[in-house]
């Protein structure tokens, strides 16, 4: 049976994780989506840069420790 994740193209998935982090980003600083896209333009865009790069820290991140983690267990399998 296919697995329906590993069929999205990779930018689909990192794309939902991306803004979930920065959900949890603005969630921190006490906005949500809704809020940061109702303030001043120039504030809302310093918002967004912030929420990115800690998304994009996150991701890089998450896909080391996503490789550590085959790696190790394509190391146990030849054990």
């Amino acid at each position: 049976m296919a697995d329906p994740i590993r069929e999205q193209p990779l930018e689909d998935r990192h794309a939902h994780l991306e803004m979930l982090y920065v959900q949890q980003y603005f969630e921190g600083k006490g906005y949500t989506l809704e809020s940061v896209n109702q303030l001043p333009a120039e504030q809302a865009k310093t918002l967004w840069r912030e929420a990115m790069l800690f998304a994009s820290g996150r991701l890089a991140d998450t896909e080391s420790r996503s490789q550590m983690l085959l790696d190790l267990e394509g190391k146990a399998r030849r054990l």
